[in-house]
């Protein structure tokens, strides 16, 4: 009978692929998330789109805040302390189209456990 020789460099990469991999694997948080405005009218002018997110945001790493791609401009808590993501309206117009859009808002808690909130908007021309 042959024995397999695995040299310990492969191993080592299949350690590390496989610690990888299941990092990715770690399951996200569903978080309920409230936006504002509901319908996005295309011809309005300036303005500011606002995630409402039902998480402490003393448990969340405000760098990690992404929505459909876009970066918030301000994080703050609400008078509950609760997560508040400010978004620039028009680079939100940049990604929507009518009939209306899912948005998709992720992040981190501080320790690591992501999260995620979906919630659909209505777009007018």
């Amino acid at each position: 009978m042959r024995q397999l020789r695995i040299p310990a460099l492969l191993v080592a990469i299949m350690v590390i692929a496989l610690g990888t991999t299941l990092v990715w694997a770690q399951a996200s948080t569903t978080l309920t998330i409230d936006i504002a405005p509901k319908v996005i009218h295309m011809n309005s002018q300036g303005g500011t789109f606002t995630v409402h997110g039902e998480i402490p945001l003393s448990r969340v790493d405000r760098n990690s805040i992404a929505m459909n791609g876009l970066y918030p401009y301000l994080v703050k808590a609400d008078a509950r302390g609760e997560l508040v993501a400010k978004f620039d309206i028009d680079a939100v117009k940049r990604i929507v189209s009518p009939p209306e859009t899912a948005m998709t808002f992720t992040g981190l808690t501080v320790d690591g456990t992501s999260f995620v909130g979906t919630a659909t908007v209505r777009v007018r021309q």
